[in-house]
């Protein structure tokens, strides 16, 4: 059994022995007269057991360390035959105090074949991989195209160009007409002359030599290609469409041909395909509208939430929590202990690409369109839906499989709210009803984020409509968002997330609590889309604004650290910072966006748009989702505790941040990129 180790002043209360030892002890009566084995339930195995010993308060500080709660057990481990079960070891140590309790280790046991849950969600798992595996031998073998109906015959370039007014995608066969069959119906312009010119002598006379009847210029051929209807012209020469007299043409003439599909079955599995799946999702390429700066920060944000989170996991998992404790103390881990803010960072994000991207489309349907509000909210669900159902599936399904050993519970602490809190999580208000009882913690986010996008569209409809009126609601929201989030502080007794544990619930995850960096994110949206990403700035204002909004950054990260080298802020000091601190880490966030997209960034927005940034940060919000199982599945599975140091957490950190990226690859493959596949097939986007 468990022996007092060292370290106990360092808070080692874990006393948990060799569980690998106790649970290998086989043994037999015998009878020794005869020598021989008598019946099986004479056979003696060894069950581990652990008994948990509530510690007075008096021995933690303040009753609490690192937010583990009221009080701290000292946990026993305990090796005894496996005719024991909890109650009886329960039982027997009630001696020790009548708050003790045990649990054994085949109390703790799960039978899968006796799980419906976990039946069910590996048959649902086993679906979504031969879907994958069929898909992209299919696509691999060019099954796909074998049952494509046949393409139209396609039309000679001559008979293509009377066509041209109305089809936008037409095929060319190269090298069918010498290149005076197109500049009959393309007027020509030298990079730098304004006078058009519209023969073959006056391009010669321009140092344009046309040799052969195959139109080569200068040694180029024209080449294919379809978003300049077909034509690539040698380098240097640019086009546009002449004056064409009106000829009376069929409907045929302009009917633009639909390209044949393969069936729908087909478009099914092809839409799992890797061959499909996997160049979208690594791609490095944007859009020429892509605010390219937002990739960096996505990824560096998504790594700082993983950081606090090694910590913050790691807490009930060691054997020096009183040495932690006094580390965390250190003004260098200000900025760990502080990456609460890093949500706040995705907040704004969400608003910035809301407020842009929306806007920009109102602008292209020159109004709103029903069917834009109507796939405005049809698309979010569906974009974020699919992964996080199935990762929360297989969350409450089987993550009590991966663990095995002294750390493992008997099942994680909010799994039970599941059983009977799930819907809340599918309509996405469970940071607001029954939010004390939140089923897979960490989603808490995710509705907060959606009812966020729900509401931005009363904003977004003013600021394009009229602007004065869009931002003074926004002015509205935020004094809104200061009222309220002042007031349910004051309800709190105290109002610090590392010393109540109702504060979460209270206070931090609710959104009328967190939406302060959501607005200041529609304002740069609007402000970016205003404006074109065209401002122009004084180079010295350009300065002094990057210095305010960096020194601004390091001030609301550090200055908590007052409270460390001089006690506790006082009530009304805790509730200003936590009520400013947020809205204002988003403006300074927000010149960083502005500047970079503006070209503004220098060096800073080179490193946020570096390309390799992108495929990282499209898995950002996989990252976020699968990164908990991860760090639960090692932790639980543990025969020991963990020595916290520098270098332990910092192995830990890399760790989890590379297997997290490489679960979020598999799960983004599996149910992301090919629902959103599949939304673009049937919405015809």
């Amino acid at each position: 059994m468990g022996k007092p180790e060292a370290g106990l002043m360092y808070g080692n209360t874990k006393w948990h022995g060799q569980f690998e030892q106790c649970m290998r002890v086989k043994g037999e009566i015998k009878d020794a007269s005869i020598g021989i084995s008598l019946t099986a339930d004479r056979q003696i195995n060894g069950e581990y057991c652990k008994i948990y010993i509530p510690l007075p308060a008096e021995m933690i500080p303040a009753g609490n360390v690192g937010g583990l709660g009221a009080g701290v057990n000292l946990e026993w481990g305990v090796c005894l035959p496996n005719t024991c079960t909890s109650k009886d070891v329960t039982i027997m140590s009630q001696i020790l105090g009548n708050s003790t309790y045990a649990v054994c280790e085949k109390d703790k046991e799960l039978v899968l074949s006796e799980d419906p849950k976990a039946i069910a969600c590996i048959a649902l798992l086993t679906v979504f991989a031969v879907l994958i595996v069929f898909g992209t031998l299919m696509e691999g073998f060019g099954l796909d195209k074998t049952f494509t109906p046949a393409a139209p015959h396609e039309v000679k370039v001559t008979e293509e160009v009377k066509a041209l007014e109305g089809v936008t995608n037409p095929t060319y066969e190269p090298d069918v007409q010498p290149m005076d069959t197109y500049l009959n119906h393309y007027v020509k312009y030298q990079p730098d002359d304004e006078k058009p010119t519209t023969t073959l002598d006056s391009m010669k006379e321009k140092g344009v030599e046309m040799n052969g009847s195959n139109g080569i210029a200068n040694g180029h051929k024209p080449v294919l290609d379809e978003k300049s209807f077909g034509v690539v012209m040698p380098p240097n020469w640019t086009f546009k469409k002449a004056e064409q007299k009106q000829t009376k043409s069929t409907s045929d003439d302009h009917k633009q041909e639909k390209k044949p599909e393969p069936p729908a079955l087909v478009r099914l599995f092809a839409a799992f395909s890797l061959y499909t799946t996997l160049p979208r999702l690594l791609s490095t390429h944007q859009g020429s509208a892509a605010i390219t700066c937002l990739n960096g920060i996505r990824v560096m944000s998504i790594g700082w939430v993983v950081l606090g989170h090694t910590y913050g996991f790691a807490a009930g998992f060691t054997d020096n929590i009183m040495f932690a404790f006094l580390e965390m103390k250190r003004f260098s881990f200000t900025a760990v202990s502080n990456a609460y803010f890093s949500v706040d960072t995705f907040f704004l994000l969400s608003g910035v690409l809301v407020a842009y991207l929306f806007l920009r489309q109102l602008h292209r349907e020159n109004g709103v369109k029903t069917r834009t509000m109507v796939m405005y909210y049809v698309h979010r669900y569906i974009r974020l839906s699919p992964l996080y159902f199935m990762v929360l599936f297989i969350y409450v399904a089987l993550q009590n499989y991966m663990g095995r050993g002294p750390m493992s519970a008997r099942s994680i602490y909010d799994q039970q709210f599941c059983e009977w809190n799930w819907w809340t999580n599918l309509i996405y208000v469970n940071n607001v009803v029954k939010n004390k009882e939140l089923c897979f913690g960490l989603s808490w986010y995710i509705a907060n984020d959606f009812q966020f996008y729900i509401l931005a569209p009363l904003f977004l409809l003013p600021l394009y409509w009229k602007p004065v009126v869009g931002i003074l609601l926004i002015i509205l929201a935020m004094g809104a968002y200061a009222v309220g989030a002042t007031f349910t502080l004051l309800g709190i007794e105290n109002p610090r997330i590392m010393s109540n544990p109702n504060f979460l619930t209270d206070f931090y995850i609710l959104p009328w609590c967190r939406i302060g960096p959501y607005l200041v994110g529609l304002v740069v949206g609007f402000i970016l889309y205003k404006t074109d990403r065209k401002i122009k700035f004084n180079k010295v204002l350009a300065g002094v604004l990057w210095i305010v909004s960096l020194a601004l950054v390091t001030l609301i990260i550090f200055i908590r650290h007052d409270e460390t080298e001089n006690g506790q802020w006082g009530k009304t000091e805790t509730i200003a910072y936590e009520v400013v601190s947020k809205p204002l880490w988003a403006v300074a966030v927000g010149w960083i966006i502005i500047a970079c997209a503006t070209g503004y960034g220098g060096f800073i927005n080179s490193f946020l748009s570096w390309s390799a940034w992108v495929p990282l940060s499209r898995m950002t919000y996989a990252v976020y989702l699968v990164h908990p199982t991860i760090m639960w599945a090692y932790q639980t599975s543990l025969i020991s505790e963990l020595t916290v140091s520098d270098f332990t957490m910092s192995v830990l950190f890399t760790a989890y941040l590379v297997l997290s990226y490489v679960a979020a690859l598999v799960v983004s493959l599996a149910f992301e990129v090919p629902i959103l596949g599949l939304e673009k097939i049937l919405l015809k986007k």
